[in-house]
């Protein structure tokens, strides 16, 4: 990017300065090879666009998904472990008074610090670049879809709706394989601080952790929940957008028979739909409830609190709870 600022300082920038787009990236290459795919999928008795699509990005997705698995699993539970062992050796515990050993410990925090920041940004970006060729490659098939369709079925196809597919649904794509990677991410990290956490406090960590177990069904329930007030969000965007562009495509006629209020009316309706379905969504946070429960059980059992449990345990709940929450919504 820095060459490219530089020209742009220098003189004004035209197309044929911008780099070129990888072959891999092409909006062709990509609606071909979905289309490939999507014919296939489409000779099965229940086709699936789903399947089609993993099919064609499935293995990207795995790979990137390795690279979080490293992050998530082992890179960042290794963090507070390693603080706590730091606070011990600040703290003057016995057999953790050697000086290499805080050189150690801080070092390993700082290394891990480092590691995460790569894997998880190299898959974040290349989850992001699979879900741009994901919405590349769906807008490419709808389009060509809408050139074949009969005048039959265009007279139930709205322009607002495929517009609102076009601009608005694929854009589900860049954000949905953040998440699609936890499915097995979460599951194995869960178990990974479950051993951590018995180690540093016995058995009094499983408590929180059983809180967080037995909250998954009600995560599910609310992302179901997320998921039916999408697709209202969605339903009310498509009414909306069908009515404005009526109203271009009217606008004469609206204005020669003054009949803007009405029209005025029915697009408030539209937004105040709309607004309605976005204002029910919440959202649900279960990692500082089993922080607490775990404390309050670990003090009442006649346990210590010392700096190093308590740092180490503050980050470890919060981080399951994340990946959890991106499974469920």
């Amino acid at each position: 990017m820095i060459p490219l600022l530089r020209k742009g300082l220098a003189k004004d920038l035209t197309s044929d300065d911008l780099y070129a787009i990888d072959d891999s990236e092409a909006s062709e290459i990509l609606t071909n090879n979905m289309e490939k795919f999507w014919e296939v999928e489409a000779s099965r008795p229940k086709p699936r666009y789903a399947r089609a699509l993993m099919r064609y990005f499935g293995g990207s997705c795995f790979r990137a998904g390795l690279c979080a698995t490293f992050a998530e699993c082992i890179f960042k539970i290794a963090q507070p472990v390693l603080l706590g062992q730091l606070l011990r050796h600040l703290g003057g515990v016995q057999g953790y008074e050697e000086v290499w050993k805080g050189w150690a410990f801080g070092t390993g925090i700082i290394l891990c610090s480092l590691l995460y920041l790569f894997t998880f940004y190299y898959h974040s970006f290349n989850v992001r670049n699979i879900g741009m060729k994901m919405r590349i490659a769906s807008c490419g098939l709808i389009y060509r879809k809408s050139l074949r369709l009969s005048q039959s079925a265009l007279a139930n196809s709205t322009v607002g709706k495929i517009v609102n597919l076009l601009s608005n649904d694929v854009q589900r794509f860049d954000t949905a394989l953040i998440f699609f990677d936890y499915l097995w991410i979460a599951p194995l990290q869960l178990c990974l601080v479950m051993v951590v956490l018995s180690h540093m406090f016995g058995p009094t960590a499983l408590t929180g952790l059983i809180l967080l177990i037995i909250l998954i069904p009600l995560q599910c329930y609310m992302g179901r929940v997320f998921a039916r007030l999408r697709q209202m969000i969605a339903q009310h965007t498509d009414d909306r957008v069908s009515i404005q562009n009526v109203i271009i495509n009217a606008i004469k006629v609206i204005k020669m028979f003054a009949w803007e209020h009405r029209f005025i009316s029915l697009v408030s309706e539209a937004r105040n739909n709309l607004l309605k379905a976005v204002n029910e969504a919440l959202f649900f946070s279960s990692a500082k409830l089993a922080i607490c429960l775990t404390v309050i059980t670990y003090v009442l059992t006649g346990s210590l609190v010392t700096a190093e449990k308590v740092f180490s345990f503050l980050v470890v709940p919060h981080n399951i709870s994340l990946d959890g929450g991106g499974i469920c919504l």
